[in-house]
């Protein structure tokens, strides 16, 4: 198993908005996504990542990393990972796309983990939440792959 979140295009415009592409691999699973550049700048992705990462594995709290930052006060939504520990060996992934207006608190960029609610498995209609499987020792090695880089 590997965790790894890495970007894989220089910047481009698609659908008249500047972005580049990012990869996550997660237990095995790659999924490719669009990062946004026009309010963040990769290095503002990267930085948040890392202080993310150094929450779970210093604090062993739940945490998560921001997929897709838009101005928030020109958008409606953002796209996180939320990582929830349960164990060194047990750490969850789940996606989320979050509606700014359904947020309890206004988001703020300096503490987006406010926003992080209990893990939820099960749908309302019952179905399997999708979600990856990860663990500590993962997530440490992806933390010092992008100090590096």
């Amino acid at each position: 198993m590997t965790f790894s979140i890495e970007v894989i295009s220089e910047p481009e415009i698609w659908e008249g908005e500047k972005i580049c592409y990012g990869q996550i691999i997660m237990d095995g699973d790659k999924e490719t996504f669009h990062i946004p550049l026009s309010y963040w700048q990769v290095k503002d992705y990267k930085r948040q990542w890392a202080e993310g990462l150094k929450r779970i594995i210093n604090q062993k709290e739940h945490t998560l990393l921001i997929q897709s930052m838009r101005d928030p006060k020109a958008t409606t939504f953002i796209l996180w990972w939320v990582l929830y520990y349960e164990t060194d060996e047990d750490i969850y992934v789940q996606q989320e796309l979050i509606r700014l207006s359904e947020l309890k608190a206004p988001l703020d960029l300096n503490n987006p983990y406010i926003h992080i609610d209990t893990r939820i498995t099960v749908t309302d209609e019952g179905h399997p939440v999708s979600e990856w499987k990860t663990n500590l020792n993962e997530l440490k090695e992806f933390l010092e792959k992008l100090k590096r880089s």
